[in-house]
């Protein structure tokens, strides 16, 4: 068999490594040698690849354990800067947070302080405007009353006597009228009564004499204070009435023994001339006492002094603060009012200046209800006379007596007949 080829034969695979054994061994040692030593091979090839695995496994085991650790450690790293990353945007949203709290506050302020500083021009610029509405108000009365003084001296003289139409007694007293009123208006529009009538007719009574007391207590005894300012106004009006009832020129009695004089020589002449005689003498008279500079000067002064009374009894009746400004308007109406006096007296024409009694019956021909009333409601009373009639009782020569026509209405605050 020796020339024969030898048969190789090959072990599987151990370790990735091919074991080739000897062709034909039991040619050299036998068989049984060779069995046993092919077992052997085999052996230590299967413990050699047993120590190669085990060897192999631990180096990837560690190569892998090592590679985990240091993703680990990467995770770590990257962890905690995620973490001081987010603890800074939270940092940088509270700072965020706070700068815009202060920057709403610091704006709502602002807005505030503007609003603020806007609302106070808006009313500093409407206290302005009322304050020079106020003045071209009074500037216009006085234009008007230029007007009407300047109409008085052309119409005194054009003509050669003093006669002065109705129409021209119905302007003056329309004017002022409505110079009493306003004035009422803009120093008392704002004050508070808050006391009782009785309180009322108390300072009242204190504030003026017995036969004033008694003419102004109707006003007071029932006081609404829904009608202040008319019955304000209607008080006014009551101490006007002492100018408009005198007979002959107002201020002049008690001043100077010549005016006595003079009225008692004007009593005596009524008894022995004429009415138209007498009318006529009187108003020539007058007219000439009128235009003196001495009565004048006491004009002057009865104004004063019966602007003060008016003042006092306001003052007390509403405890308002005393005013200059208030006391010079008042003495102006009284001075007008007073030449207003002066100028009826001075006519041939008679005529007679009539306040309307509290309780008295509502007369549309003669009064007109300041408060518009329905015209069919007749059936009412007077509360108060916030304003005189002017009465014409005779012809404009002073001659008829039969002859009476109303030139001026009564300004009356009425109530419901059944109140």
């Amino acid at each position: 068999m020796a020339s024969k080829e030898e048969e190789k034969v090959t072990v599987g695979p151990v370790g990735g490594q091919e074991t080739t054994a000897p062709e034909h061994p039991e040619a050299e040692n036998g068989p049984s040698d060779t069995v046993n030593d092919s077992q052997d091979a085999v052996n230590e090839s299967a413990g050699g690849l047993k120590r190669r695995l085990t060897n192999g496994s631990t180096n990837h085991y560690d190569r892998e354990m090592a590679i985990l650790k240091e993703e680990l450690v990467q995770e770590k790293e990257l962890r905690l800067a995620y973490e001081e990353k987010v603890t800074s945007l939270e940092e940088e949203i509270e700072e965020l947070n706070t700068q815009l709290q202060e920057r709403d506050e610091y704006w709502r302020a602002e807005y505030e302080h503007q609003h603020e500083q806007e609302r106070t021009d808006v009313q500093r610029q409407l206290n302005t405007v009322t304050e020079e509405a106020r003045s071209h108000r009074q500037e216009a009365a006085n234009l008007q009353r230029q007007l009407s003084e300047l109409k008085k001296s052309v119409s005194a003289s054009t003509r050669p006597s003093t006669h002065v139409s109705d129409t021209t007694f119905r302007e003056e007293f329309g004017l002022l009228q409505h110079e009493i009123q306003n004035w009422v208006v803009q120093n008392f529009r704002r004050v508070k009564i808050e006391v009782s009538s009785e309180e009322l007719c108390s300072r009242l009574e204190k504030a003026t004499d017995e036969k004033l007391f008694q003419r102004l207590q109707p006003l007071y005894k029932d006081f609404d204070a829904s009608v202040k300012l008319p019955t304000l106004q209607a008080t006014v009006t009551c101490f006007l009435m002492e100018v408009f009832d005198e007979p002959y020129l107002f201020g002049l009695h008690g001043q100077v023994e010549w005016a006595d004089r003079s009225k008692q020589a004007a009593e005596a002449l009524l008894s022995v001339l004429h009415p138209a005689a007498y009318n006529r003498c009187r108003a020539v008279t007058f007219d000439a006492l009128r235009q003196s500079e001495s009565v004048k000067g006491l004009a002057e002064k009865s104004s004063q002094e019966i602007a003060e009374r008016v003042n006092t009894c306001l003052v007390t009746l509403t405890e308002v603060e005393e005013s200059e400004t208030r006391s010079a308007s008042l003495k102006s109406i009284m001075k007008r009012a007073i030449d207003l006096a002066h100028l009826i007296r001075v006519q041939q024409a008679k005529y007679e200046v009539v306040m309307p009694s509290p309780g008295a019956r509502f007369d549309s021909s003669s009064m007109d209800d300041v408060f518009e009333e329905s015209e069919a409601d007749e059936d009412r009373k007077i509360r108060f006379a916030t304003f005189p009639a002017l009465v014409k009782i005779t012809d404009q020569e002073g001659i008829s007596m039969d002859s009476t026509s109303i030139v001026v209405k009564a300004k009356v605050a009425c109530v419901n007949g059944d109140t």
